[in-house]
């Protein structure tokens, strides 16, 4: 307490199979274990339980199934950064209230079991403060974002497994936005001209996933892109507009003509490529222009037979997996890969 008090640091009371109420007034178990002692400190922890119990915190109760958190209340209105584990205990209220809020983290305890026993949580857990800049929430239970939540100053997004369809309803522009993560939500449209300053892009395994609105000339600063599986997708022609586009994942997607998705040319800035599970049956010479390619993968191309001679000018690919491919024969300059360190063929079809 007397950090919180000088330093102006935040305190959290836990209590452990005790009423908050017995700790404020040390009555019950806690009154009578005070009164076990005379020193000259007594005084100084009466107060300081005092003010601990008063302040918002967590009940630890005995349940039937063992302890189990309860909490009481989000905190006060100038907490910065909270991180939470959910049980179906748990009811979050007063977000909204917490006005300087920057970082929210919620995890769940057992991501083994149904989700349905993991999201239990009141309604008043849609409200967002507009302070927040990152936000953290596996398992979101909800369809969209909070009406209620501007997100004028996020900055970076994160619900894996949620039950996203949308992000938001309307339009709203978030220039400060740079980073979307929403591997294997329920995302089945999402408009990328509003989030004109995005970097990172993370939509694997969204197997709802129809439509990325993208018009031209947007996403100039994505650097990261994976839409590893999102078998759905109706088009991804935008990608070979993606100039400062330096890591992409388009795995399983069943493309059938590579030069369609990727601009070869030697200005590229691509480093890392995953073309891995799809349906090309060759590769353009133009690959070559590649020059900055550090890590490809042809990994489960069946259909793919054989490699041009220019693959053999990527002097910095150190990575080329080609694992599960109908590749029959190397291309002869295939020893000119000299930074060549890791060399895919599991499953491969080649007589070696």
């Amino acid at each position: 307490m007397e950090c919180q008090n000088s330093n102006n640091q935040i305190a959290y009371p836990v209590f452990y199979d005790v009423d908050p109420s017995e700790v404020r007034k040390q009555h019950g178990q806690v009154g009578e274990s005070l009164a076990k002692h005379t020193n000259k400190e007594t005084g100084k922890w009466r107060k300081a339980l005092t003010e601990a119990a008063n302040l918002s915190g967590w009940d630890m109760r005995n349940t039937a199934n063992g302890s189990s958190l309860v909490y009481v209340d989000m905190g006060s209105e100038a907490t910065r950064c909270i991180r939470l584990k959910l049980t179906p205990d748990i009811v979050l209220e007063g977000l909204g209230n917490m006005k300087k809020l920057r970082c929210l983290i919620v995890v769940h305890r057992h991501e083994d079991k149904d989700r349905d026993d993991l999201v239990k949580i009141d309604e008043v857990g849609q409200y967002f403060p507009n302070s927040l800049q990152y936000l953290k929430w596996h398992y979101y239970p909800h369809w969209c974002l909070p009406k209620t939540f501007q997100a004028n100053n996020l900055v970076e997004l994160h619900m894996c497994d949620s039950r996203i369809k949308q992000l938001w309803v309307g339009g709203k522009v978030l220039k400060k936005l740079k980073s979307i993560t929403l591997r294997s939500s329920k995302l089945r449209t999402l408009d990328l001209e509003l989030t004109p300053n995005l970097v990172t892009l993370d939509l694997t395994c969204c197997f709802d996933l129809v439509e990325l609105h993208v018009p031209v000339g947007c996403l100039k600063r994505l650097t990261y892109l994976s839409l590893y599986r999102c078998e759905r997708l109706k088009s991804v022609s935008f990608i070979k507009d993606l100039e400062s586009l330096e890591n992409l994942s388009v795995g399983g997607l069943h493309l059938k003509v590579f030069q369609d998705i990727i601009l070869c040319h030697p200005n590229s800035n691509l480093q890392v490529l995953d073309f891995g599970d799809n349906d090309i049956e060759n590769l353009p010479s133009s690959i070559g222009n590649l020059h900055k390619l550090v890590d490809l993968s042809f990994n489960g191309c069946r259909k793919l037979k054989s490699l041009p001679e220019s693959i053999c000018s990527l002097q910095h690919l150190r990575v080329l997996d080609l694992s599960g491919c109908g590749i029959e024969e190397f291309p002869e300059g295939i020893g000119q890969l000299e930074s060549l360190e890791i060399l895919g063929l599991t499953n491969c079809l080649m007589n070696c």
